[in-house]
C-alpha cells in the first residue's frame, strides 16, 4: 500500500527519488498535476476564488466556440439551454444543464485542453453553482442566470467571439457577485 502511494506521488510530480538519498518532495513548479482541495473549496470565499479561475478559462474558451462553433454544437447548447429554462428543480436538473452549457462550450471550442480541464473542474463547478445559488442575495438569480446564458448563446450564434466573450466575463462575474 505504501509503495503505491509512493509511486501515485511520484507520477504527479509531487515527490521525487534520488538513488541512495531517499524520497523529497519536489519543488512546486515540478509537479505533473493539479489538485483542488474539495472541502475547502466549497467554502463560500473559497467558492469565489474557483470562479477568478474559470473566468480566463471560460472566457478564452467561449471566444474559440465563436469563432469555430459547427452548426451541430450550436445545436448542441440550444438543447443545453433549452434544458436549463425548462428546469423544474432549478437546484439539481437546472446545474446539470448548466454544466452541459458549458461543456458545450468548452467543445464547441474545438480544444481537447478546454475540456479536459472543465471536465476535472466538473465536480467541483456542480458544487460552486449549488453553492452559489443557495449563498445568492439575489430573489431573481434563476432569471437572470438564464439571461446571461442566452446572450453567450447568441455571442456564440453570432459568431462574434468578442461579444461571447463579454457575455461570458459578465456571467461568471454576475454569479461570483450574487454571493456577496
Amino acid at each position: 500500500m505504501v509503495r503505491e502511494a509512493i509511486a501515485e506521488l511520484k507520477a504527479d510530480g509531487i515527490a521525487i527519488s534520488r538513488r541512495g538519498s531517499g524520497l523529497f518532495v519536489a519543488d512546486l513548479s515540478d509537479r505533473n498535476s493539479f489538485k483542488v482541495d474539495r472541502p475547502a473549496v466549497l467554502l463560500p470565499e473559497n467558492v469565489k476564488q474557483l470562479f477568478e479561475l474559470r473566468q480566463p478559462v471560460e472566457i478564452s474558451a467561449t471566444r474559440f466556440a465563436a469563432a469555430r462553433r459547427t452548426d451541430d454544437d450550436l445545436q448542441k447548447l440550444r438543447r443545453a439551454h433549452e434544458r436549463m429554462v425548462a428546469a423544474s428543480d432549478w437546484a439539481e436538473e437546472g446545474v446539470t444543464a448548466d454544466l452541459q452549457f458549458h461543456q458545450m462550450i468548452a467543445a464547441a471550442a474545438h480544444n481537447a485542453y478546454y475540456l479536459d480541464f472543465l471536465g476535472y473542474l466538473g465536480g467541483l463547478m456542480r458544487e460552486s453553482i449549488q453553492v452559489a445559488r443557495a449563498e445568492s442575495r439575489d430573489s431573481r438569480v434563476q432569471g437572470v442566470t438564464l439571461e446571461e446564458h442566452l446572450n453567450i448563446f447568441k455571442g456564440i450564434e453570432s459568431r462574434d467571439p468578442e461579444r461571447a466573450a463579454h457575455a461570458m466575463m459578465t456571467h461568471l462575474e454576475g454569479a461570483r457577485n450574487r454571493m456577496s
